[in-house]
């Protein structure tokens, strides 16, 4: 899109018309935004345009429709929050994130839906409902990033800015077929999200169909603002590729990460073995075994709650507004002072448990989730024989906001049912490059019956007199184009 753009083949007002028009078509079963404004939309592509026409490109993002989670601040666009305490909020300054996209030409074409105050891994709230799966409706889109995951699988989005502070990118991109980055937290400012607790393990992180797009908004969004203190790299005008071929890469699932699905680990093992003669080393390895005795889940829930509850509890007044989930959250005892020190000596543990990996291997291939989109409010995961607690979902994403290693998430293949399964790329703190060349290389040597691969992960942009919209609709797009391809979802 965005070389049609700088050629002019193609106008950003049209795209995000067609954009807006398969929103009106698609969304209804899926309910994937918080907010969507067309004259806002189709102002900001005008303006693009015009600069485009005036010869001015501001990066490859320019002029191409981009959406963001609810959880950061749109200078002049209500951000709620997925929370009717804040249904009125309209901030007046971007999220740095946001800014950035904004500076690179990137035309906000909506905000996507969010649990309240994004504390979930199923994205439902009373004020925006509840976003269903593209694929299934009787299935989650993940959370808390899950209207995002939900708007760019089912292409009502090219790309957009989620948050992670346990699973929140990665789970939902898992979900849903898509790519998506947690970044190192030294690499991207938060500066602008809600809640900013606990702010060393909240992660903002791109979302998008390819790991080629991914790295295209790592390049934009990376590097300190001054403002969030826990990023202190420098921002690069374009960040590094890496050979692949000189990597040492190790794989492990069980008991490293808790209980994982037959069908997880078999695509887990077909990604190892789809690189074995690309790279210099591809092991199954047993060294991180130690992890299942360190549940992340728990001991981020000890360090979260000690912040979210007094930030929360501010609210304790509204509470005849908040969801059931937020409000059992403000009755929440706080762990001691020793508690809170054993939860940190146990991250300083995990530390030392993935620096001696990351002296052997420079990737570690895992799990994301241990199943499949699981159905919706479910307090239990079913994997395979077993039935484990919901938060479960967590226990092979969370250890990486912990300890602040980058971690792709990436669709590699589909359980016997057609749901995606994705598997989770990490490197050392601060190499989110060696992570996404790898996934960009993985990538490459997908198998070609993918879910996300048949709903077409390059957007096919042709003249509007050559094709419909999807496979059931006849609508007529606006002026020049459509936006479809081939599609196994049903919206």
């Amino acid at each position: 899109m965005g070389r049609r753009l700088a050629t002019r083949q193609l106008r950003s007002e049209d795209l995000a018309a067609a954009h807006l028009a398969l929103i009106e078509e698609r969304n209804p079963p899926i309910n994937a935004f918080a907010l969507v404004r067309p004259e806002a939309t189709l102002d900001r592509a005008r303006q693009m345009d015009h600069e485009l026409d005036n010869g001015v490109r501001r990066s490859a993002f320019h002029g191409v429709p981009f959406t963001v989670k609810d959880s950061l601040d749109t200078a002049g666009w209500r951000t709620a929050r997925g929370s009717r305490i804040f249904e009125d909020r309209v901030p007046d300054a971007d999220a740095t994130a946001v800014a950035r996209m904004l500076d690179a030409g990137a035309v906000l074409l909506a905000k996507t839906n969010v649990p309240e105050f994004s504390f979930w891994t199923e994205t439902d709230n009373d004020l925006a409902g509840r976003t269903n799966h593209p694929d299934d409706e009787s299935r989650t889109a993940g959370g808390s990033s899950g209207g995002e995951s939900a708007a760019i699988a089912s292409r009502m989005s090219p790309a957009g800015l989620g948050s992670d502070v346990a699973i929140s990118v990665r789970g939902p991109a898992h979900c849903t077929g898509i790519a998506a980055l947690k970044p190192s937290r030294s690499r991207i400012p938060i500066t602008g999200h809600w809640p900013p607790v606990p702010a060393k393990f909240w992660h903002v992180g791109p979302m998008a169909r390819t790991v080629r797009d991914v790295a295209a908004m790592f390049d934009i969004l990376h590097g300190r603002d001054g403002i969030d203190e826990n990023v202190t790299e420098q921002r690069l005008a374009r960040t590094p590729t890496v050979d692949t071929s000189k990597l040492k890469v190790g794989w492990t699932s069980q008991p490293a990460f808790g209980p994982v699905s037959r069908q997880v680990d078999r695509v887990l093992e077909n990604a190892a073995t789809a690189v074995t003669d690309h790279v210099a080393v591809v092991e199954h390895t047993k060294q991180l075994d130690s992890l299942a005795e360190l549940d992340g889940t728990r001991i981020s829930a000890i360090l979260f709650i000690a912040e979210v509850v007094p930030l929360f509890s501010k609210y304790r007044g509204q509470a005849h507004l908040l969801t059931d989930r937020v409000r059992r959250m403000l009755d929440l005892d706080i762990a001691s002072t020793t508690e809170q020190q054993d939860a940190l000596d146990s991250i300083d543990l995990i530390e030392r448990i993935l620096d001696r990996y990351f002296g052997d291997f420079d990737i570690l291939l895992c799990p994301v989730c241990p199943t499949t989109a699981p159905p919706h409010n479910r307090s239990h995961l079913q994997i395979d024989e077993e039935s484990v607690p919901a938060r479960a979902v967590m226990r092979a994403t969370v250890p990486f906001n912990l300890t602040g290693h980058p971690a792709v998430s990436l669709p590699f293949g589909t359980a016997d049912d057609g749901l995606p399964i994705n598997v989770q790329i990490v490197s050392r703190p601060k190499h989110d490059e060696v992570a996404l060349s790898f996934a960009a290389a993985l990538e490459s040597r997908r198998p070609t019956s993918t879910t996300s691969a048949n709903r077409g992960l390059d957007y096919d942009v042709t003249p509007i007199r050559s094709r419909s919209v999807g496979r059931r609709s006849r609508m007529r797009m606006p002026r020049r184009l459509r936006l479809g391809g081939s599609s196994t979802r049903p919206p």
